[in-house]
């Protein structure tokens, strides 16, 4: 994606290391304006007429809903205001249109022709920084007095987001040329990048897949029940950590949608940097220093041996298994091996045989 020319010489390491320690440990916190998010988004986009049949473009209702309730992580209450929003799906499509035009050029002409193609990058986030900029002001100097023992902060915590998390990090790491408006709002780029587009091509190809679905497997039935089920466990209709662990059907149903409709054939490039290249005798191959190795994402998911019948839509794959498991009874779940295979079902996790995040140390 050319991302040292496209994210406004920003360094994602900074984001994605905030994220990975922080957001496990704050998910729980964030559920109940998720909840609220997810239901003003959907209600927004879709209606609330239950009784009339509406045409609707699929792809457009996706953007409406999954780019604030994303930014409800990223920004928080911020992710509430439509121009904000927009403007971060506007710098992900410029991203995507950039990233042709400059495969047009050879690398050699990058360093010329990149500054002016990506020239609205820079008009997007001037836009989207007259929004976020007052609100990381005042957070980076609420912060601050926080930090230094202010007694009128005693009582106030900062809200719960990555905005608030990069800047915790920085004064945790005593990075304090990271304690910058502006650098901090260029920093969620990579992240709006990462997020916004590939959880839209997934939501569209996970409906697609059900509403085309053969009616007598009835999976939407199945998926209605359960999240009824799931989410009102508690009796009072607010979704709990939980609740949405239990959903293993629907859980099954978006990992099989990515597994057969993936959006694309091979992913994560690495270059062989060894001066011996890299060889594998057992397939018998060699690749030498200054190739590329890539991951056969649509090899490894349509492979019959790793998937019966790979080319039907089965959402409830991956949920036998684990509901199967679970109705045991207690003694008959005491192989450590057997509970981590089948923990390792679940959507997010990756493996040699489920690669939509890519797999490995930097798979996310």
């Amino acid at each position: 994606m050319h991302g040292d020319y496209q994210f406004l010489g920003t360094d994602d390491h900074f984001p994605i290391g905030a994220l990975h320690k922080h957001l496990t440990r704050n998910l729980v916190g964030l559920i109940p304006a998720i909840q609220d998010d997810v239901h003003s988004a959907i209600d927004a986009t879709f209606g609330a007429d239950t009784e009339d049949w509406k045409s609707l473009n699929l792809w457009e209702a996706l953007l409406g809903i999954v780019p604030m309730v994303t930014n409800r992580v990223v920004v928080g209450e911020t992710c509430k205001n439509k121009g904000f929003v927009d403007s971060q799906v506007s710098f992900v499509d410029a991203l995507v249109r950039n990233s042709f035009i400059l495969n047009m050029f050879p690398k050699i002409m990058h360093p010329a022709v990149a500054p002016f193609v990506v020239l609205p990058n820079w008009w997007i986030w001037r836009k989207s920084f007259r929004i976020v900029g007052p609100v990381i002001e005042k957070r980076l100097h609420d912060m601050a007095r926080k930090a230094a023992g202010d007694p009128e902060y005693e009582a106030w915590d900062p809200e719960e987001c990555l905005v608030t998390w990069l800047i915790r990090q920085a004064q945790t790491d005593g990075a304090t040329d990271k304690l910058d408006a502006a650098l901090i709002s260029k920093s969620l780029l990579p992240i709006e990048f990462a997020a916004i587009h590939t959880t839209v091509i997934t939501g569209h190809n996970l409906l697609l897949d059900l509403l085309s679905s053969d009616p007598k497997d009835k999976y939407l039935e199945v998926l209605r029940e359960e999240t009824a089920r799931g989410l009102g466990a508690e009796g009072d209709g607010y979704w709990t950590k939980t609740g949405l662990s239990s959903l293993y059907r629907t859980d099954s149903a978006i990992r099989e949608s990515m597994r057969l409709s993936h959006f694309a054939t091979a992913l994560t490039h690495r270059k062989v940097i060894a001066k011996e290249g890299i060889t594998n005798p057992a397939e018998g191959w060699h690749v030498p220093q200054g190739g590329y190795l890539m991951l056969d994402l649509a090899g490894t998911h349509h492979d019959p041996d790793l998937y019966p019948e790979p080319y039907a839509y089965d959402a409830l794959r991956f949920s036998r298994v684990r509901e199967e498991y679970e109705a045991r009874p207690k003694e008959e779940k005491s192989d450590p091996e057997e509970a981590i295979r089948i923990k390792r079902l679940g959507m997010v996790t990756t493996s040699d045989a489920h690669l939509p995040f890519s797999h490995g140390r930097h798979a996310w």
